[in-house]
């Protein structure tokens, strides 16, 4: 198992372990909002889950239009952020209807727009964290495949 995770590159190596130490450290407050394990596991699957995917997403677009300025990067993070951010809220309404106990928590509390700033911060944090490596390491950004 660990020549695999030697194996990957730094992308994956932070994204599965970013987003397993967040499902782990959030999963307590989701545990409290949901009221019982199988509703927390079902929040980490839906939320956590979609967002995995979404910040995948987001390194084929960085990888597409990665700047070498720093007002480019910047404006990329925020406007990829902010539509990964749409996107994770939209996710959200769809899939209350489907899933019953998520339903329940969008009739009680504003989920989906709270998913919207909070993960919008959260992803713009991230790319934010992985471009100041690929900035301050002479072809970091290559060798992790976060861009060209």
């Amino acid at each position: 198992m660990l020549s695999y995770w030697l194996k990957l590159s730094p992308f994956w190596r932070f994204q599965v372990a970013g987003w397993l130490v967040f499902i782990i450290a959030t999963f307590p407050l989701k545990f409290d909002l949901m009221g019982s394990i199988p509703g927390a596991l079902l929040l980490c699957i839906s939320r956590d889950g979609c967002s995995f995917l979404l910040t995948v997403g987001m390194r084929l677009v960085y990888r597409a239009f990665w700047g070498d300025t720093g007002a480019m990067m910047g404006t990329l993070i925020i406007i990829t952020s902010t539509i990964a951010g749409v996107l994770l809220s939209v996710l959200i309404f769809l899939i209350r209807d489907l899933l019953p106990m998520e339903g329940e928590i969008h009739l009680r509390q504003p989920i989906p727009f709270s998913a919207f700033y909070e993960r919008r911060a959260y992803f713009m944090a991230g790319a934010s964290f992985i471009s100041a490596f690929a900035c301050t390491s002479k072809g970091w950004g290559e060798r992790c495949g976060w861009h060209g």
